[in-house]
């Protein structure tokens, strides 16, 4: 049987240590952490990308000089989900939400939009484009409070039939008024 003396001593550097580590500081690449009993310095190895923060707790793995993170238990910096291909995200049983407590961006050459059925709620909802085209093939139903449009230029309205009606006065103001 063998006694503790007997056994080889034990080299604390050759020991690999896989815990909880709080980030110190952060010069480029290279980030300081506090680990329980040692002060290493490390690098990201964490995919998705992060960006680590001062303060944040960190999986930290390694000995000696090589030290890597490899998870985060609580942070506050920005994560990165990059492909240099196409990227899908795919619920194919269930479904997809994001969910921000600030804005939500999303900037691309095209975006396409496409659903059986799509429904936008909004406090206040602003488009701002160059040119607008709807091509509506059944019918638009629009219910409003109230109703302002400016033209800088010109109006043109053409339908087979038109209906207007007005439970109070009609106002026209024009220079002149032209009826076929």
């Amino acid at each position: 049987m063998k006694t503790i003396e007997s056994m080889p001593s034990l080299n604390l550097q050759s020991v690999p240590y896989i815990g909880a580590a709080k980030v110190l500081s952060i010069e480029g690449d290279k980030i300081q952490l506090e680990c329980p009993d040692c002060y290493p310095t490390a690098q990201m190895a964490m995919n998705p990308r992060y960006d680590a923060n001062v303060g944040d707790i960190v999986v930290a793995a390694g000995s000696g000089q090589n030290w890597f993170i490899i998870g985060l238990l609580q942070g506050s910096g920005a994560s990165h989900l990059s492909t240099k291909g196409n990227l899908i995200l795919s619920a194919p049983e269930g479904d997809v939400e994001i969910i921000a407590a600030g804005q939500i961006d999303i900037k691309s050459k095209k975006v396409s939009v496409g659903g059986e059925e799509v429904e936008i709620v909004a406090n206040h909802l602003l488009h701002r484009v160059q040119s607008l085209t709807q091509w509506i093939v059944d019918s638009l139903h629009q219910r409003a409070g109230r109703v302002m449009t400016h033209i800088e230029g010109a109006f043109h309205l053409k339908a087979e039939r038109i209906t207007q009606r007005a439970d109070e006065d009609v106002k026209v103001i024009a220079r002149s008024i032209h009826l076929n």
